[in-house]
C-alpha cells in the first residue's frame, strides 16, 4: 500500500478529479460547489456537484489565472505491472 500527496497546477477553467481527498476545495472551487462537495461526504444519496450549465457559465472553479489542486490518498493498493 502507498500514500500519495499530489499537487497539480492548471489554468483556472480545468477541473481535476482524482482518487483520495481534495485538500483545498475552498481554494479551487466556487463556494456553492465546495459546499455541495462537503455535504456529499455525509450523504448516502448521489450528489451532483456541477451541471453542464455550471461548467459552461464558469460557476465551478475559483477565479484566477491558475489553480493548484492538492489531493491526498492513503493506503492505495499497488497494482501489478503487465
Amino acid at each position: 500500500m502507498n500514500d500519495y500527496d499530489v499537487s497539480i497546477t492548471l489554468p483556472c477553467d480545468h477541473v481535476v478529479w482524482a482518487m483520495g481527498e481534495l485538500q483545498n476545495p475552498a481554494e479551487v472551487l466556487q463556494p456553492a460547489i465546495a459546499q455541495k462537495l462537503a455535504a456529499s461526504r455525509s450523504s448516502d444519496a448521489i450528489v451532483t456537484l456541477a451541471t453542464p450549465d455550471d461548467i459552461r457559465e464558469g460557476r465551478v472553479t475559483a477565479r484566477g489565472d491558475r489553480l493548484t489542486w492538492r489531493w491526498s490518498a492513503r493506503a492505495c493498493p499497488i497494482l501489478p505491472s503487465a
